[in-house]
This record gives C-alpha cells, sequence and structure tokens, in this order.
C-alpha cells in the first residue's frame, strides 16, 4: 500500500484527498481512516481530509489485513 504524502499542511478550512494505491492483485481494497486529534482535522471514510482548527494530528490508514501508513496532517 503506498500513500501520496507522508506529511501535509492545511490552513483551516481546507480539504486534502488521500490517495491509496494497493499493489495488483490484492485480496482486497478495504481500507479505514482516522484521525489521532479529532478537533484538529477529521477524515472522512472515502479519505478526505478536513482541517478544523490549527494544530497537528496524525491520520492513520489501515488496510484489511492490519498494514498501516501515517501521514502528519499540519493545520495552520
Amino acid at each position: 500500500m503506498k500513500r501520496n504524502k507522508s506529511k501535509k499542511t492545511l490552513k483551516v478550512g481546507k480539504t486534502f484527498k488521500i490517495k491509496v494505491k494497493f499493489p495488483k492483485n490484492t485480496a482486497s481494497k478495504k481500507i479505514t481512516f482516522t484521525s489521532s486529534k479529532k478537533s484538529v482535522a477529521k477524515v472522512s471514510s472515502n479519505g478526505t481530509v478536513t482541517a478544523l482548527k490549527k494544530g497537528t494530528t496524525t491520520i492513520t490508514v489501515k488496510t484489511f489485513n492490519g498494514k498501516k501508513a501515517k501521514i502528519k496532517i499540519v493545520v495552520k
């Protein structure tokens, strides 16, 4: 699994779409997104991050088989 960024800076109110690429022949493309600080930035089930207030949070992308990737989000 690859993601398009490992760090992203956003202004309050802006959005960013996390793009995930899977290797060929992946059994399932089911993924979940979670934010470590939902008050700073929230993330939807399709990977759209919305910046809510100044601060830093980490978005974790998790695949059906437990593999993870993290993206640091800085909101200014």
